[in-house]
């Protein structure tokens, strides 16, 4: 597998709410331990990586890709999930300066795959096929004790809500991150309702009832 030498543009990051209050509380992204992962094939190979070089290992999960409603249900459930949109030359630095990092887009595997292809550098980077559509960019932190975290101030480019959000709670979620947080660019995942697509074909339905 080759190493990326440089991290693609629009990275993004799905959580919770309750856990964007803790990044912007704590000003930092923590890259985090795997034993808690759900998927346990996925934090297999990740650990497999951890023993073989006897060290620890944070790791950091992003997308690459556009969103998905995939992204919404799985990473950040719920009316008040959040996707967190970078600032890419920013990000990218601040990545690029943290010790004891690698990072690189995910190599996604059919069930039968031969191990014996990859490096042990690589485990970290190798998913089920599954998994695909997450088009997942990850950051690896390996060393001895705890992974420093990620400063995130300046790094954050706007915040994006739910599509599942209701307006009502949508004006108070802005109006906490702008006056608390100081992000000033919130707004509505439109990928359940977006103007540009329903708008075309009301469009196209008034000029016929013109005629």
């Amino acid at each position: 597998m080759e190493k990326d030498t440089d991290l693609p543009n629009n990275l993004k990051h799905y959580v919770s709410f309750e856990n964007l209050i803790t990044i912007l509380t704590n000003k930092a992204l923590h890259l985090g331990d795997t034993k808690n992962w759900e998927d346990k094939n996925d934090a297999a190979s990740v650990q497999a990586y951890a023993r073989h070089n006897s060290v620890q290992v944070g790791v950091l999960c992003l997308t690459m890709g556009d969103e998905s409603i995939h992204h919404w249900n799985t990473f950040a459930k719920g009316p008040t999930g959040c996707r967190i949109d970078f600032i890419n030359s920013t990000f990218q630095k601040a990545i690029k300066s943290c010790p004891d990092i690698m990072y690189n887009k995910m190599t996604y595997l059919k069930r039968d795959f031969d191990i014996t292809k990859f490096k042990n550098t690589d485990y970290p980077f190798l998913k089920r096929k599954a998994y695909n559509c997450e088009d997942e960019y990850r950051i690896v932190w390996t060393g001895k004790g705890k992974p420093n975290p990620i400063p995130i101030e300046g790094l954050i480019k706007r915040i994006t809500i739910s599509p599942y959000i209701q307006d009502h709670a949508l004006k108070v979620i802005r109006k906490l991150l702008d006056e608390t947080y100081g992000i000033k660019e919130v707004c509505k995942s439109a990928i359940l309702d977006d103007s540009h697509w329903t708008g075309k074909f009301i469009e196209k339905e008034n000029k016929k009832s013109k005629k």
